[in-house]
């Protein structure tokens, strides 16, 4: 085996050698794996899957320790840099600890799939009698196209319990079964040829992305300047000339923001952060101190400030007093501007804390592609594959520090990425990534990039903040009690010349009725309601993973309720976007059915069965099934709930969507008429039985059918105010500010006659005929329920959700 040579920067020496055997170990695994795919192909087997002893740790390191196999080598490379890896050692080492042995991988040029490589590892003794297998699954043939049958590849450790824990991902090492030609893995268009992301060669690309976009990207260059000076922040720190070891606190009064650059950090606090601005410390921080002061992450974050020649870098820790509630409201108010102005976004992505690094050591088999051509005429192959999501991207207060900035550098634990409005790019991908490849975590999803747009219509801007509070509404925050906060300079700047629209607690006036229908994605995520926070109408009041309902540009629709007014109260008047008070309201028009509803199950997804709760002629009402979403985990017994229909879509295949709340009586002093709180949504799909062959043929939009569905009158359909002029626009606003369309108030039980006959919908059709027999019964009731709220008459009424 040639010697491995590294420079004091971190650069290989690259062998002559190639590399492409496997050990006879991995040799008869893969022939095994071979016939099992030819017999489950003759017994025509869907699928197949197996697990494979693959003996332990000890075993496999010293395989790649001895170069003779590159299938032992790639797999130690990807275990040792797994987030599992804390598994394989003492058990006294913390679990957020990587374990980064001594990997020399020698890279050479070869032409076998472009490159080849032989590794030396050193022998990893802690947790070397670790069991593994390596598990097998076939897929089935339908998923497959011709010549391109697979079978996935996955590498398992035993745990404690006896289960499996990952250590590598499905499809990162595939066997492709059989092939005729040779199959070459995804082709990287630069090889990073260092042991450390902070090397000369990874700085430079770094370099060169920063000054491409700066000479090339206009639209990246477009800062956003305001004239308010209250809009900056009030400090920075001045890190000084390159090499220097001493940085100082900084005030920015009298600084021309108009030709200021300045560079600011992404990072992960994690329990605590070991350098914080305090009241007490802040005339030392103005007078200076030493860099080594700081933990790591801040430390190389200043070292790279200083290699790009800029002077001043923004961190929030280090840039807003901590312990001032009045500077935390103040500077936290200008998040928007602090990072859509800053010159260059360091995003310190694998650092679970300021102690963990802005670069790391990698190990370059982990990653780079590679294939192998097997005796058995198949195909070994380990494809190139993107960190999943950064553990930085998890954190609910990094989103807007993803998205607003103008360019970003990212910190992955195998590579550099860039970011910015015209260019996604890794160190593998020098030039761009490929399109497939860019959906990973590591990248923020095209929709959110809809905020650096400068002009919006006003479906995008919700389609752009449906996918922002969906992948906001998951991700941890050590306080609650920032939800809103920790994201409102993503709605500032979302309501940046959206006239007429009001921002209500993470949702906005337009089309409000739709919105309140966004549904609780983890109920045993949540750990109850906040109302202290949010209303129970805002996903914000949970702290789970929601989801918002993508918005449609033209949608048909009966609707059964209007919006009649909205109103939050901000904590800070100045300050729209943040902390609310608590007593927000929505007040709406709309049928309300007072219902029990037991379950019939106690399977996660519980069947539910409601019954109206007041007897009538000595009958029990049974309403068709609906589906139920709850907002947190319920008891799996009976709850009387009360349910608010809100509209019914028309799904263009003869059947109708209908959707709305549930609800309970809100506890408020004093009580209140008529005040609900939100459990959560229900939905009930209809199809529409039995047509007459007249409706089948022609246009069926223009069939009888259709207008007895009402939804070819003035406005049934909802309106996206596209093609219409700004003064037409304002003024449909200024009248219907909800955009909520006509409501049709005259009747609910048979609402489609006489073109369709309740049996042609029945569950729908019962669901409609129930809501107004029970508010009949109600009116003429000696006893009426008082929760239902103004008696608008038909079924309808009027009532607030808190």
């Amino acid at each position: 085996m040639p010697p491995t040579y590294t420079t004091p920067s971190g650069e290989l020496h690259l062998s002559e050698k190639a590399f492409n055997r496997l050990c006879e170990r991995c040799d008869g695994i893969f022939e095994s794996t071979a016939f099992a795919h030819k017999r489950a192909r003759r017994a025509r087997t869907d699928y197949l899957t197996d697990d494979v002893p693959f003996g332990t740790l000890k075993e496999l390191l010293n395989s790649a320790s001895k170069g003779a196999c590159h299938f032992c080598c790639s797999l130690a490379a990807r275990v040792l840099v797994s987030e599992s890896a804390h598994l394989l050692t003492s058990r006294e080492m913390k679990p957020d600890k990587q374990v980064h042995p001594s990997l020399q991988p020698v890279v050479s040029q070869g032409v076998f799939s472009g490159m080849e490589i032989e590794p030396a590892i050193d022998t990893l003794t802690a947790g070397g009698d670790k069991t593994l297998w390596l598990s097998w699954t076939i897929w089935p043939s339908e998923y497959m196209t011709a010549g391109e049958e697979a079978v996935d590849l996955r590498l398992n450790i035993v745990g404690e319990d006896g289960k499996p824990i990952p250590l590598t991902s499905w499809k990162q090492h595939q066997l492709l079964l059989p092939q005729e030609e040779d199959v070459y893995p995804c082709r990287v268009d630069g090889f990073p040829n260092s042991l450390y992301t902070g090397s000369e060669a990874s700085l430079n690309q770094a370099l060169q992305w920063v000054e491409n976009c700066v000479s090339n990207h206009p639209s990246c260059n477009k800062a956003v300047h305001e004239n308010l000076q209250r809009r900056h922040p009030a400090r920075f720190l001045d890190v000084g000339c390159t090499g220097s070891c001493t940085v100082k606190l900084t005030e920015t009064t009298g600084m021309d923001f108009q030709k200021q650059r300045y560079m600011t950090l992404s990072h992960c606090w994690g329990d605590s952060v070991p350098a914080r601005l305090l009241v007490d410390n802040y005339d030392s921080r103005l007078k200076g101190f030493a860099l080594d002061e700081l933990p790591k992450t801040f430390q190389e974050a200043i070292r790279l400030t200083q290699r790009l020649d800029v002077q001043f870098l923004w961190i929030d820790c280090l840039c807003i007093i901590q312990d001032s509630l009045d500077d935390w409201e103040a500077e936290s108010a200008k998040m928007r501007s602090v990072y859509q102005n800053t010159y260059l976004n360091l995003a310190a992505g694998a650092s679970p804390h300021s102690s963990g690094g802005f670069f790391f050591p990698r190990h370059p088999l982990s990653f780079v592609p590679w294939s192998i051509r097997l005796a058995t005429h198949s195909t070994l192959v380990q494809s190139y594959d993107i960190n999943d999501t950064p553990i930085l991207y998890t954190r609910g207060w990094v989103l807007q520090e993803q998205i607003l900035p103008r360019r970003t550098l990212i910190s992955g634990r195998q590579e550099l990425y860039w970011e910015c409005s015209m260019v996604r790019a890794s160190e593998c991908f020098p030039d761009s990534v490929p399109q497939d490849l860019s959906k990973s975590g590591v990248f923020t999803p095209p929709p959110m990039k809809l905020f650096q747009c400068e002009r919006l219509l006003d479906a995008k801007r919700l389609e752009a903040w449906a996918c922002l509070a969906s992948d906001y509404s998951g991700r941890k925050l050590t306080k609650q009690s920032d939800k809103l906060v920790a994201i409102s300079g993503l709605a500032e700047h979302l309501s940046n010349e959206w006239d007429g629209v009001t921002y209500l607690a993470g949702l906005w006036s337009y089309r409000l009725r739709e919105n309140l229908l966004w549904k609780c994605l983890d109920v045993g995520q949540s750990k109850g309601r906040n109302d202290d926070i949010a209303p129970s109408w805002s996903w914000a009041s949970l702290s789970a993973k929601c989801e918002l309902p993508s918005p449609r540009t033209y949608q048909r629709m009966d609707i059964l309720a209007e919006v009649l007014e909205a109103m939050v109260s901000p904590v800070t008047p100045t300050h729209l976007f943040g902390q609310i008070q608590k007593g927000g309201m929505v007040r709406i028009r709309g049928p309300l059915l007072r219902a029990s509803c037991t379950a019939r199950s106690t399977t996660l997804q519980p069947e539910w069965r409601y019954d109206l709760s007041e007897e009538r002629d000595g009958m029990w009402t049974s309403l068709p099934d609906l589906k139920l979403s709850w907002d947190e985990q319920e008891s799996h017994g009976s709850a009387i709930i009360y349910l608010a229909p809100l509209q019914v879509n028309f799904l263009g295949s003869l059947h109708f969507h209908l959707e709305g709340l549930f609800l309970r009586p809100a506890l408020t002093s004093p009580a209140r008429k008529g005040t609900f709180e939100r459990l959560g949504v229900f939905e009930m799909v209809q199809e529409i039985c039995y047509l007459p062959n007249q409706y089948l043929s022609g246009p069926f939009l223009d069939s009888t059918l259709y207008k007895a569905l009402m939804f070819d009158s003035p406005g049934r359909h909802f309106h996206p105010l596209t093609g219409v002029s700004e003064e037409e626009r304002m003024n449909l606003l200024k009248s219907d500010p909800y955009l909520n369309g006509p409501l049709n108030t005259t009747k609910l039980k048979h609402r489609y006659s006489p073109e369709l006959e309740p049996e042609q919908y029945p569950n729908l059709a019962k669901f409609l005929d129930c809501l107004e027999i029970a508010a009949q019964y109600n009116r003429e009731s000696d006893s009426p329920d008082e929760n239902l709220g103004q008696d608008e008459g038909n079924g309808f009424y009027i009532y607030e959700i808190v």
